[in-house]
């Protein structure tokens, strides 16, 4: 535990101005140090290492080198998700031809070197089915064999063969999940539902996918038990991303932050968990929805569309799907906080909640913005507190109502109606083109929509003991200040060290106006 004159001396500091902006000072210089060693270690050794070409031959397997003649994927990254139909994803293979026979020269001779040649002639041939004959004429058992002849028909627009083909393969001990795939991807899209149906009732096609894929084939057999279950696996398995960490230190700050405007407690604190875990549900809970939206009713965005269908799919498809769900996993949080009537209570649970999904959206993001460092800090200032604002305000009107049983039922729908144009407006002045021009005005609706839930938050808030309590101003400046320098650690490992700070300050820079929002509400609490 925690002394009380510690305590106090915490509080005290995350107050104080100016040890606030000395130790964000601090923290940046410590991280511009470390930035230039790790860059000067990391980026220089990876550069002189591949510096002109002439280094160690590299040592590849034959499955290795196999992806890399099929889909040009670097030789140690697999293309382990990869089946037949990215085959007509066409690329010029004859640039590698010199690397590619390098390497089977330097690999020791085996049983599958005459096979694999005369299948990578093929895939550069105009007319590989005379290869696909010479293929044909080797031993049945040879690994590699069926698959090779299989992607020659594909090349040949002939998909029933290849099919042929690649079922014949994973009848063999020797077979590669390459064939699994493909053959299941093949029965998708000649829309053999049937033989997809018995495909995947067998473990071995089943396991050889992806969650993700495994998604898609579900939703197109409306399979919707075993849908469920390949989302739920898809989400566990991002928990296991490394991207998981800032996207739950993003969270973390915010936290703290909403934790900060009532007393704690052990209860407080077990509530204020349970509301974060329903919320990283609803996230999941919103996934199974956009399958059945767009996968399956066909209700999709494109950019194509007329500016009007584009608002209405961002505020009927996204936003009201993303705020209702949130909602009803707040729900459960209500009977508890009926018996104890405290606004501050209902505000940070379905803050909370909100603050859950923005956490499972972080990493989805994350993992598609693997090279821009700064993200996380775009993200922290953006997306965390549009969605727990937004559910905290639909939160505290749903939980006053049902407190007063019934009545305020108007003020409710006002809100929850006010929540979902809000996000509606948001998603599409950052997404339409048309409306691309106002797209820095999406800050600014931000920052109303976070002023409009800790304006309520302020008025409702919890003042025993606030001067022995940390401050919403410290957790925000000193929380930023370690997240922005460690994406700024994170882009020195791969680049100069100028590039990496150019990109820091100009990244910090965007974001200040927003940034001094929040600080602004934070400091005098």
């Amino acid at each position: 535990m925690i002394s009380d004159s510690l305590q106090r001396q915490l509080a005290a500091r995350s107050r104080d101005r100016s040890f606030l902006i000395r130790s964000s000072l601090i923290i940046v210089a410590v991280a511009v140090v470390i930035s230039f060693i790790t860059s000067h270690f990391f980026y220089s050794q990876s550069k002189r290492a591949g510096g002109d070409g002439t280094g160690v031959q590299l040592q590849v397997t034959e499955e290795q080198l196999i992806s890399f003649i099929r889909f040009g994927v670097p030789f140690l990254s697999g293309g382990n998700e990869l089946n037949c139909l990215y085959l007509k994803d066409d690329w010029n293979r004859s640039g590698h031809l010199d690397v590619i026979s390098g390497q089977l020269k330097a690999a020791e001779a085996s049983d599958n070197t005459e096979s694999i040649q005369l299948w990578m002639q093929g895939l550069n041939s105009e007319t590989p089915d005379i290869f696909i004959q010479t293929l044909e004429g080797l031993p049945a058992d040879l690994k590699w064999r069926d698959e090779f002849i299989g992607d020659l028909f594909i090349q040949e627009e002939n998909h029933d063969r290849a099919l042929e083909y690649y079922l014949a393969a994973t009848d063999k001990e020797n077979h590669s999940n390459y064939s699994l795939r493909s053959a299941v991807a093949l029965a998708h899209y000649n829309e053999d539902a049937p033989l997809l149906r018995e495909l995947l009732g067998d473990a071995k096609f089943r396991n050889a996918l992806s969650p993700e894929a495994r998604i898609d084939y579900y939703s197109y057999l409306r399979d919707y038990p075993q849908l469920g279950l390949a989302i739920l696996q898809s989400d566990a398995s991002s928990w296991f991303s490394p991207y998981l960490i800032p996207a739950l230190f993003t969270a973390l700050i915010w936290g703290l932050i909403l934790n900060s405007f009532w007393v704690p407690s052990r209860e407080r604190i077990v509530m204020s968990c349970l509301a974060f875990l329903l919320g990283v549900l609803s996230a999941t809970l919103t996934l199974f929805a956009v399958v059945i939206q767009e996968d399956i009713r066909g209700f999709t965005w494109s950019r194509t569309d007329t500016d009007i269908s584009q608002f209405l799919y961002f505020l009927v498809g996204v936003a009201l799907r993303e705020e209702t769900v949130k909602l009803l996993c707040f729900i459960p949080l209500i009977g508890w906080l009926r018996k104890r009537n405290e606004p501050v209570e209902a505000l940070i649970l379905a803050g909370m909640v909100g603050l859950g999904f923005a956490v499972n959206e972080n990493i989805g993001y994350f993992q598609r913005s693997p090279g821009d460092s700064l993200v996380s800090w775009i993200r922290l200032l953006t997306a965390n507190p549009l969605h727990f604002a937004l559910t905290g305000v639909a939160g505290f009107y749903l939980a006053r109502m049902v407190q007063r049983k019934g009545h305020g039922m108007e003020e409710f729908l006002i809100a929850f109606i006010a929540v979902v144009f809000a996000h509606g407006v948001y998603n599409s002045v950052i997404s339409i083109d048309a409306f691309i021009e106002y797209a820095p005005l999406s800050t600014i609706l931000v920052a109303v929509i976070a002023y409009q839930y800790f304006d309520r938050l302020r008025d409702s808030m919890h003042t025993d003991r606030i001067h022995r309590r940390i401050s919403p101003l410290g957790v925000f400046v000193l929380g930023s200040a370690v997240l922005t320098c460690l994406a700024m650690l994170t882009s020195a490992a791969s680049q100069p060290m100028s590039i990496a700070f150019r990109d820091f300050a100009l990244g910090v820079a965007t974001m200040i106006p927003l940034a001094f929002a929040f600080i602004n509400r934070f400091r005098d609490l």
